[in-house]
């Protein structure tokens, strides 16, 4: 647990044995409540979004790690906590569980409260730059097969944007790797999901590249006029760029 994160019932460890008995999966995961540091409630879709599907597992944590119930010999073959990753120790965990085909069980019990802040993330639940560069170190290692720089990773952290090349690449591993207990269906869709969303992106950047020399060259030419008025009559007539850069450029 956490310094200041508390359990939310007195039976809730003994739930999870019996649930972890009785469907006899290699660990269990259960809903939280998140409060702020004054101990009010930040919201409830903490309480009803207990996991993520575990082909999420590449790009984000497929559980809150202060509910985890793991078997001890499940910890004992896949463990231990690696700590190099410090502040994405779980993470770096929730994937080895992932990667080696473990089965998991859920409980629709609230098993703890969190509260806001701390070494991994600050008062507004964003990761801190500890845990940035921790991340970074998981990524790095995980995924040596592409050259991931500091940049990438914290994009890929704080944005969910990730290099096309890498997700590519990816995708082909990860496919190439037959885990067990993996939906391949689900993993596939998702990713090329994000190599459409990336596709895209440099589309957009081409063209917001384009517009911005033709928005030069028009200066230079109009620059007589009433650079304000012309530009914005010529953004209208792009509207890509019109929508984009509006905002940017005429401060609107």
């Amino acid at each position: 647990m956490n310094s200041d994160d508390y359990l939310f019932s007195h039976d809730i460890i003994e739930k999870c044995m019996n649930k972890l008995i009785e469907t006899d999966a290699d660990y269990s995961v259960a809903r939280f409540r998140a409060r702020t540091i004054d101990n009010k409630k930040i919201s409830d879709d903490f309480e009803n979004l207990p996991y993520l599907n575990t082909a999420f597992f590449w790009h984000n944590m497929t559980y809150n790690h202060e509910t985890l119930i793991c078997k001890k010999a499940v910890y004992q073959k896949y463990g231990k906590h690696n700590l190099k990753y410090k502040t994405c120790i779980d993470y770096y965990w929730n994937i080895q569980l992932v990667l080696n085909g473990c089965t998991f069980c859920t409980l629709d019990d609230i098993m703890f409260v969190a509260r806001a802040g701390g070494t991994s993330t600050n008062k507004n639940s964003l990761p801190t730059n500890a845990t940035i560069t921790c991340y970074t170190n998981v990524v790095k290692d995980l995924w040596d097969f592409y050259p991931l720089t500091n940049k990438d990773c914290e994009k890929m952290l704080l944005e969910k944007r990730f290099p096309l090349e890498f997700l590519e690449q990816l995708k082909v591993k990860i496919n190439n790797m037959g885990l067990k207990n993996f939906d391949y269906k689900f993993f596939n869709s998702l990713i090329d999901s994000f190599i459409h969303k990336e596709t895209c992106y440099r589309i957009l950047q081409n063209k917001i590249a384009k517009g911005f020399i033709n928005i030069i060259s028009y200066y230079k030419i109009k620059k007589n006029k009433n650079k304000q008025e012309r530009l914005f009559n010529y953004l209208m007539r792009h509207d890509l760029v019109y929508l984009l850069c509006k905002k940017i450029v005429l401060g609107h």
